[in-house]
Parts: structure tokens; sequence; C-alpha cells
């Protein structure tokens, strides 16, 4: 109940409507309140038609563009079923892959498509069985419980992060950002207060006609949730993907916005859902480890979500790597205009 439909009062995940917390502010939960309140399961407000895809086609589709519609089960399925196709679109909240799924879209990336990921939270593969009717997937008891673990053959298809050492297939080579190196913004005490992308290139492609300066933050309210981005540093002001895990060097960054593996706790909240068992689990998964190292920890404290574009083969991929993206269509106009940018050039 959800996934399909919701009601318009429905809460997001993070609430745009509700202020930023004041100080010593209790942390709020408003999706979890909501789905108790009414009846309602909390996930169906991080996933699913009715809170994300559902937004961005009437959207798409009231601004004159044509859609034809696939699900990942399909590219899983067959793997040439973006041919003929010149953009790929997906929204919200893509977690789980397949290695199929993730090969289809590259072989067609490669040839010349173009791929406008408007979403976040890319971390885990996960893998089709019986004939596609279950899906298998151990996370974090993947090192211990996964069966192809022992595999040499297999041990590829460890349902771990795709930047495990046995993967060894970085997300960031396929969705140009990953969320080994980003993860929640703004849900309950997991900061900023006041997220939003901060503008770094304002004369790239991607902004052109949005009026954006270098520093501009823009998208507050939709720059949430969960997201992805790529290890950087600064060089004359301007931030470069680093090549750690294996992320291309060539991803351009447009905007960042901080984002943390966890909620910090400040000692006035009653309940936190992302503690401190949930800030551990990527270190664990990323270096193979029940006891990551307090540099490995560290590392993996903050991040970021990222707007970025990254050219692939003949194609190339662009991405806002954050949830809420799409809840900005039709309210933001610097959301829109972006958008815009990315499917007129990946279309014409």
């Amino acid at each position: 109940r959800g996934f399909i439909r919701l009601p318009n009062n429905a809460a997001r995940m993070t609430d745009p409507a509700e202020p930023p917390r004041a100080m010593g502010e209790s942390d709020r939960y408003f999706h979890n309140e909501f789905a108790l309140s009414n009846g309602y399961s909390k996930w169906c407000m991080a996933a699913g038609w009715a809170a994300f895809d559902r937004h961005f086609v009437i959207w798409a589709e009231n601004n004159g563009y044509e859609l034809d519609f696939i699900t990942q089960e399909d590219l899983h399925a067959n793997p040439d079923i973006l041919n003929g196709h010149q953009c790929l679109v997906t929204v919200g909240h893509d977690e789980y892959y397949t290695w199929e799924m993730r090969k289809s879209i590259d072989r067609w990336l490669e040839a010349g498509g173009h791929f406008a990921r408007l979403g976040g939270n890319l971390n885990w593969q996960i893998r089709l069985e019986e004939e596609g009717l279950m899906q298998v997937g151990y996370k974090g008891f993947s090192r211990s419980h996964d069966p192809v673990r022992n595999d040499p053959d297999r041990r590829h298809l460890l349902t771990n992060m795709w930047e495990h050492p046995s993967v060894n297939y970085p997300a960031t080579t396929t969705f140009a950002s990953s969320s080994a190196f980003g993860h929640l913004i703004g849900l309950g005490g997991a900061a900023p207060r006041t997220p939003g992308f901060t503008v770094y290139r304002p004369d790239h492609w991607m902004l052109e006609g949005s009026d954006l300066y270098y520093g501009d933050a823009f998208a507050a309210e939709y720059c949430r949730f969960e997201c992805d981005g790529v290890p950087y540093t600064f060089r004359d002001g301007r931030p470069y993907p680093t090549d750690e895990m294996g992320t291309p060097t060539n991803i351009e960054i447009v905007g960042l916005c901080p984002a943390v593996n966890g909620e910090e706790d400040h000692g006035h909240s009653s309940v936190i859902i992302a503690g401190e068992g949930y800030g551990l689990a990527i270190p664990q998964d990323l270096y193979d480890t029940d006891t990551p190292t307090k540099e490995q920890l560290k590392k993996h404290v903050t991040g970021c979500g990222i707007l970025a574009y990254m050219p692939k083969g003949k194609g190339d991929v662009a991405t806002a790597a954050v949830n809420e993206w799409i809840m900005g269509l039709g309210k933001d106009e610097f959301v829109d205009q972006i958008t815009h940018n990315v499917l007129k050039r990946f279309t014409a």
C-alpha cells in the first residue's frame, strides 16, 4: 500500500514543508509519523511509482517529452532493450542493480547512448534468481552468508557494494557517482540543516540559461534524503574527482552538497534511525572487514551529493544524484532549467 498511489498529504522522507531544526530541537521523522498514523509502510515514501516516477512523468509529458517505459528487470532480461533510444532517464531511488542491468546500460552508453540519472543512493549489487522471481541481496551479510562468496567463478556477483574487492565494478564508472562517497542529506539528524547544491562551474552547459553564479546555493528543499558522490579535491576553488576506488577522473563536477554517512547524535533526540551501526556498515563493506581502521571510518563519515557530467565512450551521463531532485520540477526554476538542459541535449 502506498507504492502505486499516495494521498496528496503524504509526507516525504525529508519534508521540505517543514522548517529547518532550531538550535536544540529534537529530530523528527515525518514519514514515520505519517505511516504509523495512516496505516502505510514507511518505505513507500522512499521508493515506488507514487513517491518518485509519477512526479517526473507528469512534468515531462506536460513539457512535451515523449516517454517509453521499462523496468529495471527489463534491462536485466533484454540487454538490447535500449537500442534505438537516445536517452535513458531514471529518477528517485534506484538503489539496486544486477550485473546484467549495468552491463546493458554500459554497452548502450559506449555505443552513443545518453543517460540522465535524476536520483540518488547507488549502493548494492543484487541478483535475480528463479527465472527472475526472486531478488537476492545479502548486503552486509554477504561477506559471511552469500553462497557465491567462495566461488571463484561467481564471486563478482556478490550482493555487496559495487566497490567491494570481490565485485570490483565501481558504480562511478556507469553512474558518475556512488553512495560510497555520499549518503544522507537532511534526514533526521543527518546534516546539513539547510542543504542545497553549491555551484562551482557556472559556465557548464548543464547550467546554461539558469543565471546561477559561482558559489550560489540552490534547491535546498530538494537536495535531500539520500545521495551519491565522488571522492574529490579542490584546485583553484573548483572540485575535481580523484581516482579513488576506480572513480573516473573525467567527471565534471558542476555542484556539490555536503552529506554524511549516518546521523549525528547531539543528545536531544530519543530516537536515531541511522546511528552508529549505520555509519559503520559502508566502511565494513568497502574494505571487506568487520573492524575498519580509524582512518577508514573517518574517511567515510562525510561525503557529498553531486550535480555532474561524465563522457563515456561515444555516450555520456548527466546526474543530479539526490533522491528528491524530481520533487523540484515545476516548483524550482533552477531544477526545471537544469533538467530541461539535460533532456534537450540528450534527445536532440
